[in-house]
Order: structure tokens, then C-alpha cells, then sequence
């Protein structure tokens, strides 16, 4: 199958510049997250910023923090960052501007764990998986492992891969074609036909599918009922064949996993084969060679004649193969919920070679279990045992949900679907800017201790305090509201900040978290529209608010620094006397004369014919700054980190300026290193680069 529309942003919420450095493989694995904590009755709480008159803003959406650092993700992919690789190679690199694209090696790497664990504030362990075509369950396998060995208490596996698109169909489709994988036909109900006699290959499929593995009390704690249960899993290699299984070891395989499941859960696989379904890898590969052969023999020698009682599920005929993406595993935790799994397609004409075989039909079943298996190129295999726990779809309690978060975010929480995902805001108030939005799911309501106000004792009233002297600024230009809504407006446009959350005197990078770099730009942008030419003087740090830049701009400068004279301060001893003087109501201003401080020296530090040390760096600043420093009169010393010198330091000369090479963790080469220094002269500063 081929996608439809999708898009992380407009879906989803995601930030466009956080989208644009990802690949599709990626997006379609973080959307598959999202919707598998929406589904798991986890949400994703506020994370605020708050400004200096109390204004929130939401910054992000993260997991409660007492769940971020024992929650881990996977990532399972087969072909992650190829579709960007592609692009990027046919087009020289080129973003839409027309420059290399500096996301690149974000671009191709395969970094879907991490991004996913950034977005929704997981610290857990992370990493990702590429076994092929077996990816998710051996994912889940890993995942299992983390559990049991107590790395976390929460594992997300999130999935994805796109080989349908335009960039890989061509290039995938035909390697699956020339390696005689890839069926060949226009017409998928007669091509797409797993199980079936006339098979003769597969058709490439996409998606995304993902999958929250914890305990059964920390769900029970947060009011939900897990789909299923996982019994166990089983990762092993045939180291067999590139493509094609070995028979024989995956039937051995599967055999000493059900012995292993036998032993540990009490079970008797004959008992349970009819209440068993088999979720089969079957690509509709052709029947010599193929996967249903080895499948089919795999689960005669496990369980027997009993193996025809087992129902043979997949789902391939309608979704194509997805890659590494754990469609088949989604489809079998829901069915076990459910009671139902979808019937085999496109299935007409049975294989005698592969004898009595109970496929799914589709409809209502009464089934228990699940027997997962997984096989990828490389003759990779994976097994997994699931085992029903809720017997329908309703699992929920939101209520719970609810109140769980509200303990957690020590808040009161208003639940909502929020772009697909399930969100919490927490004591959510006026000051919220944007409000709370979203479909209402749960609330839970924190009831606070009222605490009243002291009642005051009768006072004999104050009187009337002359008003206070208002000092006048010395020739203050008045603020131009055209100048300030631009500069809004500007800086609205770069960092993505509602208008109503930035105040003119907050400190652009302490508090908005605005950088050099950015403000750099935003300036830029300001002095090109007012026309403004580039003034050599100007030092960005000199004006670090809004405020600032407006006044720059010719919108109203910081008022000069004045003394502002307080009212005076009355007592009761004093009421009478004032009682009896004639009220004066006109208000006075204060000249204050500014005095001009003295120009700073040519050069501020007494330097000259000093000594600077400077630790060396890879990308050559150490070298240029000494030769400046040299050509400005002072003596630099360049110091090389270099744990390769073994007895004593050596020196060396890159003409006017001293090279010291050193090792760092050489106590002595250290100790030489302070002695020579003192022999140059006096040393005044050491620069670590």
C-alpha cells in the first residue's frame, strides 16, 4: 500500500522546523507513538514558560516528569533516512532555498529513537533496531530485556518505513524484483495472495505502528487495561542465506521456544492450540523457497496434528509488506482484544503442499493466545507469545486516568485531544495564553485549602500624601507604536512566540531564550526595513530588550537614568501640623542634570608586553588569536593538549609565537609548563578554547 495524506505538522502539532529534519521513516514512527500513548491512556503534560506578568505559554508537550527517566523508546526501521539519502543525492544536497541543507546528517541518520524521546521528554534508554523485516518483534524482544533486567519501567517501540515512495519505489521495488521477491502484475487482488497456490511474490507496502510495553501495576495504577500480556520472545539467525530461511532451524527455533513458554507459564501447547491464532510473516513469496513452506513446516513439528487447529493469520494481502514496521503485531494485540482478526486475502485457490490449514476467515473467534513470528533478510527470526487480558475494547477508566496525572503533575488537570494526542494542562487559568484547547476526555479537579485573609483591625484614616515629584527625562524621544508592532512583529515571525506573551522589557536571551544568533537576525531584518545603515558601533549586547531596539530604531531610547524623589513618608505625630498647611495640588518636576562619563582608554587592560596563554583547538581559532595577540604587542603562548608526549614538554616556535606541548594528565609536564611560562613573563590571562 501506498500513503495517503500525512503531514506531522498539521496533524500533529509538530513544530515545521523540527518535521524538516526528520525523514518520512521517522515521521510516520513519532505519529505512530503519539497515537499508541494516546491509546495507552498516557498523556503528554504542559510544559510552560511564564513571563514576568505571569503569562503561560506552552512549550512543549512531555510525559509527567516522575515518568521521563524510567521510560525507554526503540525505534525499529528497516530502510530509515534512505528516502532523504535519495533526495538529497539527486538534488545536490539542496534545501528550498537552493543551499545544502544544513539538517542533512539529521536527515539520514537514523535517529527516530532520539527524536521521539526529545519530543515527549523521555530519558530512558534508547536506541533503535534494524533486523530487517523482523524489526518491531525484535524490538518488543529488546524491549522485554529492559524490563526484566530493570534498566525501566517503560518501554515505547515505535516503527516506521516508507520504501512506496516516490525516491525509493524505484530502487526497492526493483531489488526486491531482481532478487525474484516482488510479484508482477497490476492487479493487486490477483498478485497480493498469501497462503495462496497461485503466489508469486510481494508487493511493497508503508506505514508506522507502535506499541507501549510496562508492568501490569503501573498500568492497573493508572486505571487501563493492557491489550495483552507478553508470555515471552525469541530472537535467533539461521546465518543460513541472505533471503531465503532455513527450514529446519526455524522449526527447531519455534520448537524450543514453546517448550521454554511450556515451562515458565504452566501451558500445554496441544491444550491451547484451538484457542491459538499464528500471526504469520507470509509475504506471499513464491511457494519454493517461500515463507508459508517453512511457516507451515515450523508448526507441524511444534505442535502436530494439533497445528491445523490453530488459526493462521495475515494481514500482508491487504497492507502490502510494511518493512520493518510491526503492522502484524498491532493487528494481532487488537484482534486478541477484540476477538476477531481479518481473513486471509485474495485467498481462492488452496496449496496442497501445504495440507489442512484452519486460515482466518475473518468474524468473531474465541482465541487466547497469539504466536508471532517474524523472519527478515540476513535470516533473521523473531518469536513472540502474547496472551489475552482484556476481553473487549473499552479499557479505560478515564476517570482514573485523571486523577493518576493530577497526582503526578500535583495539579489540577484538564484532559483533552489535542491534534491527535492526548494532552494535560495543568490548573489551567486566565493567564494561559490560547486557553485550553482541544476534545474534552477527563478532568480531575484538585481541591486546594481556601485560605482567608486576616481581618483587619479599624485604622483612623491616612491622610492624603502630597503627590511625589515626577522626574522629566532629558530630551526622551516619545514611543512610536508603528516601531514597537514592528518589532513584534519581527521577532512573532522568528521565534514562533504568540504577540501577547512578549513584553517589551524582558531580557531576550535570560528570558525568551531568544540567542545571539537570533537576535542577530532579528536586528538585521529591522535595520533593512527601516532603511538603517550598518553602524559599525553597534554591539548587539548593548540591547538586550525590546525596548532597547526600539529606542535604537528611532521609536523612544531607555529614558536617561534619573532620581526619582519618593513622596515623604508621613506619621501620626505629624498629622496635626500638616492638618493646618493649605493643600498644594500642582505638581512639580525635577530638573536632574546628566553628567557625561569620562571615554573610555584606548586600551582598557595594561597588557602590553604580557603573557596569554591560549589552549589550542581543532579548528584553528587558537592559532589566529595568537598572532593577533602578537601583532598587538602581547606575548601568546599556544598551548597543544597532546597526551602523546611521554617524558618532558616539548617546545616549539610557529614564528613570533611559543608552542607548548603537553600532557594534560602529566602532573610534572604541567609543573614544566608553569616554569616556562614565568622564564616568557607575566602571565596575565589563559584562554581555554
Amino acid at each position: 500500500g501506498r500513503a495517503g495524506h500525512f503531514d506531522l505538522t498539521e496533524q500533529y502539532g509538530i513544530d515545521a522546523k523540527i518535521v524538516g529534519a526528520m525523514d518520512i521513516a521517522t515521521s510516520l514512527a513519532i505519529a505512530a507513538g503519539l497515537e499508541a500513548l494516546k491509546d495507552a491512556g498516557l498523556p503528554l503534560v504542559a510544559v510552560e514558560q511564564v513571563n514576568k506578568a505571569g503569562k503561560r505559554l506552552i512549550q512543549n508537550w512531555h510525559l509527567p516528569k516522575g515518568e521521563q527517566d524510567r521510560t525507554g523508546v526503540v525505534f525499529a526501521s528497516c530502510f530509515p533516512g534512505l528516502d532523504m539519502a535519495m533526495r538529497h543525492a539527486r538534488n545536490d544536497g539542496a534545501d528550498e532555498t537552493g543551499n545544502f541543507d544544513r539538517r542533512f546528517l539529521l536527515q539520514v541518520l537514523s535517529m527516530g529513537h532520539s527524536q521521539f524521546a526529545q519530543y515527549i521528554g523521555a530519558r530512558g534508554p534508547n536506541s533503535s533496531i534494524n533486523n530487517a523485516c523482523a524489526s518491531t518483534p525484535s524490538a518488543i524482544a529488546m524491549a522485554e530485556d529492559w524490563l526484566t533486567a530493570g534498566r525501566c519501567d517503560r518501554v515505547i517501540i515505535v516503527s516506521g518505513d516508507d520504501v512506496t515512495s516516490d525516491e525509493l519505489m524505484p530502487w526497492i521495488g526493483a531489488g526486491f524484483a531482481a532478487a525474484g521477491a516482488h510479484a508482477m502484475g497490476d492487479v493487486v487482488e490477483e498478485v497480493a495472495l498469501p497462503f495462496d497456490a497461485r503466489r508469486s511474490g510481494m508487493l511493497l507496502g508503508m506505514g508506522g505502528a507502535a506499541f507501549v510495553l510496562e508492568r501490569a501495576d503501573d498500568s492497573a495504577e493508572r486505571g487501563v487495561t493492557p491489550y495483552v500480556e507478553l508470555l515471552g520472545a525469541h530472537l535467533g539467525n539461521s546465518a543460513f542465506h541472505p533471503t531465503r530461511l532455513d527450514v529446519d532451524h526455524v522449526s527447531a527455533s519455534l520448537d524450543r521456544f514453546m517448550t521454554k513458554m511450556e515451562k515458565d507459564w504452566g501451558l500445554d501447547r496441544h491444550a491451547i492450540a484451538s484457542r491459538m491464532s499464528f500471526m504469520s510473516h507470509e509475504p506471499a513469496t513464491p511457494p519454493r523457497g517461500g515463507s508459508a513452506a517453512a511457516e507451515i513446516h515450523a508448526l507441524r513439528r511444534t505442535f502436530g496434528e494439533d497445528a491445523s487447529k490453530i488459526i493462521i493469520t495475515n494481514t500482508k494481502g491487504f497492507t502490502g509488506h510494511p518493512m520493518g514496521v510491526g503492522i502484524e503485531d498491532a493487528v494481532a494485540i487488537r484482534g486478541l482484544a477484540q476477538g476477531e482478526f481479518p481473513p486471509i486475502a485474495n485467498f481462492r485457490e488452496p496449496d496442497p503442499e501445504l495440507g489442512d490449514l484452519r486460515l482466518s476467515e475473518g468474524g468473531p473467534v474465541d482465541v487466547e493466545y497469539v504466536l508471532r513470528h517474524a523472519a527478515g533478510f540476513g535470516s533473521q527470526m523473531a518469536l513472540t507469545l502474547l496472551k489475552r487480558v482484556a476481553t473487549n475494547l473499552d479499557r479505560i477508566d478515564r476517570a482514573k486516568v485523571a486523577t493518576w496525572t493530577s497526582k503526578a503533575a500535583r495539579g489540577s488537570v484538564d484532559l483533552r485531544i489535542l491534534q491527535r494526542k492526548l494532552v494535560a494542562y495543568i490548573d489551567a487559568d486566565a493567564q494561559l495564553i490560547g486557553g485550553v484547547q482541544g476534545e474534552e476526555w477527563a478532568k480531575s479537579i484538585e481541591q486546594k485549602p481556601v485560605v482567608k485573609a486576616p481581618t483587619a483591625a479599624p485604622q483612623a484614616p491616612t491622610p492624603s500624601a502630597e503627590p511625589a515629584p515626577i522626574a522629566e527625562p532629558i530630551d526622551q524621544k516619545p514611543t512610536s507604536g508603528d516601531v514597537e508592532s514592528k518589532v513584534i512583529s519581527v521577532v512573532v515571525e522568528h521565534t514562533g512566540y504568540p504577540a501577547d506573551f512578549i513584553e517589551l522589557d524582558q531580557d531576550l536571551e535570560g528570558e525568551l531564550g531568544i540567542d545571539t544568533v537570533k537576535q542577530a537576525e532579528i536586528m538585521a531584518e529591522l535595520r533593512d526595513f527601516y532603511g538603517l545603515p550598518v553602524d559599525e558601533n553597534f554591539v548587539l549586547s548593548e540591547y538586550p530588550t525590546l525596548t532597547h531596539m526600539i529606542g535604537y530604531l528611532g521609536g523612544g531610547a531607555p529614558a536617561a537614568e534619573v532620581e526619582i524623589v519618593a513622596a515623604p513618608t508621613f506619621t501620626a505625630e505629624s498629622t496635626a501640623e500638616i492638618a493646618v498647611e493649605s493643600a498644594d495640588c500642582s505638581v512639580r518636576r525635577w530638573q536632574v542634570e546628566v553628567e557625561e562619563a569620562p571615554p573610555e582608554p584606548a586600551t582598557p587592560l595594561a597588557i602590553d608586553g604580557k603573557v596569554v596563554a591560549v589552549t589550542d583547538d581543532p579548528w584553528g581559532v587558537a592559532d589566529t588569536l595568537c598572532h593577533i595577540l602578537e601583532a598587538a604587542g602581547i606575548d601568546a603562548v599556544r598551548i597543544m593538549l597532546d597526551p602523546s608526549i611521554v617524558s618532558k614538554i616539548k617546545i616549539e616556535q610557529d614564528g613570533p609565537v611559543d608552542i607548548i606541548r603537553v600532557d594534560p594528565s602529566n602532573p610534572d609536564q604541567l609543573a614544566q609548563v608553569s616554569s616556562h611560562l614565568a622564564e616568557v613573563g607575566e602571565v596575565v590571562a589563559l584562554l581555554h578554547l
